[in-house]
């Protein structure tokens, strides 16, 4: 019988463990349910407030675009307007000139008659001296044949400007088309082709004209070496500019760039980056070309691999020249607005050129000479001196028998108290400046601190004429 029971017990107790977990397992599924309808909920009222926001931001840009687009229309029509109100002032004066011109030749009687006359006689006195040499100015463009005898008359308006070819003239850009897109930058256009393929085919139909607006010359050095056909000859676009200002059709046998040579630069810089064992190579080149790596380390964007690369070509330089050029002239003085920091400056740089043999690597540290002004002291730091006696041995107190307002036996007052202070010493934050003229010996003695890695001495420096202060007669 008690085994029945017992097992009878053990059957209940599995039923209720069996219950309790079917129970907490009911429990757990209804919370998860609801944490993720929570979740669904929470993405669903997310996306609601985005698509919001996006309509209303869209509103908002359209908008703008409309009150944009209306305020450049209003400006151009004033522009325009204004143009033609210039347009018309200007043609006015003119207007008038050959109304009175017309007047005047249109006008008869004794008086007009003999007019004519003495410009007849002077008209013909004046050719007849040029045509004997008489008059050196007009000598050269009587000999010219393509002068028309209405250039002569004096009566026509403007003879001065067809005898002097200084009639207005008019040049066009040129302009061409690659599809059914008109331009006239054509660089820009190459830059862009050229990174996209530089090998396909394109072509263009130039329309003529005699300006380049991005410059012949800037197009002849970046893509002058671009193999193009025109008419079935090929040759390159530097020779092809008679033609293309012609206006033809040309074909683009690919787009060739000359590289710079900055690019080039940058290109054996990045070789050297990735292959260390490059770096050994740099002690044998010129200085020139070391000072060309120099300067173009800087095009780097990443600090480190900056710094690095200007460390080694340093090392380089110092191997071949024994002299840094990685330290920067620095000359410090003390705030002065009399000072002429351009003279400072000069100064330095024929410093340099006497100390440095070598052209580039001097060129190289002038274009880097910094003159820095130093701050003057404060009236606290004269008067107070915290930080110069802030590590002294102990001293005798001298508070006793001071006609000054006594704490526990020192003094403790302020300035701003006492009534026979200046004001200016009052403020202990207002900056001091020196009164007395500064001699030339001060900024030679700066410049020379600043070129001393340089080995430089007194007797390099110049005095310029006028010294370093403005109105100095030394």
């Amino acid at each position: 019988m008690d085994e029945i029971r017992q097992h009878f017990r053990m059957i209940i107790q599995e039923k209720r463990e069996t219950e309790e977990r079917r129970r907490e397992e009911e429990q757990r599924r209804i919370q998860e349910e609801n944490e993720k309808r929570r979740e669904h909920d929470f993405i669903r009222r997310t996306e609601e407030m985005r698509l919001l926001l996006e309509a209303g931001m869209e509103e908002k840009w359209r908008k703008q675009n409309k009150r944009v687009e209306e305020e450049a229309a209003a400006a151009k029509a004033k522009a325009e307007e204004a143009r033609a109100k210039a347009e018309a002032a200007k043609q006015k004066p003119e207007e008038a000139r050959v109304k009175a011109e017309e007047a005047r030749m249109r006008s008869t009687g004794k008086s007009s008659d003999l007019l004519g006359d003495v410009e007849r006689v002077i008209t013909s006195t004046t050719v007849l001296l040029a045509m004997k040499g008489q008059i050196p100015w007009l000598r050269k463009y009587m000999a010219r044949s393509d002068i028309l005898p209405e250039m002569l008359d004096l009566k026509q308006a403007g003879h001065c400007w067809c005898l002097r070819d200084r009639k207005p003239m008019v040049k066009e850009d040129v302009r061409w088309k690659h599809g059914e897109t008109a331009r006239t930058s054509i660089l820009t256009w190459l830059d862009e082709e050229w990174k996209k393929d530089a090998k396909v085919q394109r072509t263009i139909v130039f329309q003529g004209g005699e300006i380049w607006t991005d410059g012949w010359k800037k197009i002849k050095n970046l893509f002058g070496m671009t193999k193009v056909r025109i008419d079935g000859r090929p040759k390159k676009l530097a020779t092809a500019k008679g033609e293309l200002q012609r206006g033809t059709v040309c074909i683009l046998l690919g787009i060739t760039r000359t590289p710079t040579t900055t690019s080039k630069r940058l290109q054996e810089l990045r070789d050297m980056v990735k292959k260390p064992f490059l770096f050994k190579g740099l002690a044998a080149r010129s200085t020139n070309q070391l000072v060309g790596l120099y300067r173009t380390a800087g095009f780097f964007g990443d600090k480190k691999t900056k710094n690095d690369l200007r460390l080694k070509i340093d090392q380089a330089i110092r191997k071949k020249t024994r002299m840094g050029v990685r330290k920067r002239v620095q000359v410090k003085v003390v705030y002065d607005r009399r000072i002429v920091k351009r003279r400072i400056r000069e100064t330095t740089e024929e410093v340099v050129t006497k100390c440095v043999a070598d052209q580039a690597i001097a060129n190289l540290i002038k274009s880097r000479i910094q003159v820095t002004w130093c701050r003057n002291r404060t009236v606290g730091e004269i008067i107070h001196n915290h930080r110069r006696h802030a590590n002294v041995s102990e001293k005798t107190c001298v508070c006793q028998g001071v006609d000054l307002p006594i704490h526990e036996g020192h003094v403790m007052t302020r300035f701003s108290d006492l009534p026979d202070i200046p004001s200016f010493v009052r403020n202990a934050k207002n900056v001091t400046c020196h009164t007395e003229t500064k001699s030339s010996g001060y900024f030679v003695n700066a410049t020379v601190e600043a070129t001393r890695h340089l080995k430089s001495c007194e007797g390099d420096v110049r005095i310029p004429t006028g010294g370093f202060l403005n109105g100095q007669d030394e």
